[in-house]
Order: C-alpha cells, then sequence, then structure tokens
C-alpha cells in the first residue's frame, strides 16, 4: 500500500549474501573463483589468435576492476593486431559468461622486452638469456645480472655474470625478470656510437 511498507524478515539467502561480503575468507575464495574463471576464458581468447597467455592480473574496487592480459609467443613476436584479437575475443567470452560483478576495464598487451619471470618453470624457459634478479641474503637485498645459466631442481638458478658464477635459491627471489642487452638491439657499439647497417 502507500505511505509505508512492512518489514520483511531478511531471507537465509540474503544473510549468506551479506556474510560474503563482509567476510574476508569468503571474499578471498571468490576472488580466486573470479581469477581462475577470467584465466580460463582468457586462454580460450588467446588459443584462438594462436598466442599464448602469460599471466593476468585483477585490481582495482568491486565497482570498477581493472583487468590486465598478457599475452606472448615464445618463438616470435606479438604484434598490435594479436592483441586487438584476443581483446574482442576475451571481450566477447565475458560479456557471455558474466563473470566480473559490477563494471571492469579490459586490457591486453604483451610482457614486454625486460618481462618478468613469476615461477621456477618459466625460468626454465628462458634458458641462456640474460636476467636480473633481486633476492634476499643475510644482511640485506641484493641484486645480479647474468645470463640464466641453468636451474637445478625446483630451487636453485645458476647465473653466469661478470663476478662469476652465482647460485641463488628461488625461495629467496624476491623479483626476477628478463634483461635485455638495450644498446645490442638498438644497434649500438659499447662506446655508444650506432653500429653501420649491413
Amino acid at each position: 500500500r502507500c505511505g509505508g511498507f512492512s518489514p520483511i524478515p531478511q531471507s537465509q539467502e540474503a544473510l549468506r549474501i551479506s556474510q560474503e561480503e563482509t567476510d574476508p575468507l569468503l571474499l578471498r575464495h571468490a576472488g580466486d573463483d573470479l581469477t581462475a574463471n577470467i584465466e580460463r576464458l582468457a586462454r580460450r581468447a588467446a588459443a584462438s589468435a594462436q598466442v599464448e597467455l602469460a599471466w593476468i592480473e585483477i585490481k582495482g574496487p568491486r565497482s570498477g576492476r581493472r583487468v590486465r592480459v598478457f599475452i606472448e609467443r615464445p618463438d616470435d613476436a606479438v604484434g598490435l593486431g594479436d592483441c586487438e584479437r584476443v581483446n574482442e575475443k576475451l571481450s566477447a567470452l565475458l560479456d557471455l559468461e558474466d563473470p566480473i560483478p559490477g563494471s571492469y576495464t579490459l586490457e591486453v598487451s604483451t610482457p614486454g622486452l625486460d618481462r618478468p619471470l613469476h615461477s621456477v618453470d618459466e625460468c626454465r624457459r628462458f634458458l641462456g638469456r640474460r636476467v636480473r634478479i633481486r633476492h634476499r641474503m643475510e644482511s640485506r637485498p641484493d641484486t645480479v645480472t647474468g645470463t640464466l645459466r641453468a636451474v637445478n631442481g625446483d630451487a636453485v638458478l645458476c647465473l653466469i655474470g661478470p663476478g662469476g658464477e652465482r647460485q641463488i635459491a628461488w625461495s629467496a627471489v624476491v623479483a626476477a625478470r628478463l634483461a635485455p642487452d638495450y644498446a645490442a638491439l638498438l644497434g649500438k657499439r659499447p662506446d655508444g656510437r650506432s653500429r653501420p647497417s649491413i
């Protein structure tokens, strides 16, 4: 009737939803499910463009999440067209399944030449490449740059650099990424002058 309303008892379902919105543990599990769902769809979109999913990042509040998808092709470069195709396909999949509550922005890009390395398995993929690793030591953090020569078991990285061979336990690694020689890529000589084109 107009002019007022009768209070309606809160249902068990409403109580459950209210708990999910405030319980940190349930929120964490919900976030895990969201990441898994988006990763699944991103892999499908990447496969349709004949590229691989590197990783995804989901940041921001529920009212405006930012979904970043990184794609790569191990044996070849990824171009702008690849990013556009994955973006188009993934957008369609997200619209169809609607796994993200609230509004969001979607970005698809490449990891870049200085690609982060998130796991021992990723380090194995880039054996022989120049890397930069920041790791914990007894007194202070240290950063070493060198060629990733080997990965022993699931724990130790062997690098060859100016100071000789270093062995670093993965458990001590704070951050690791590829460290391309930009001077060589740009055709620069050690003295800073450009190399003659062939």
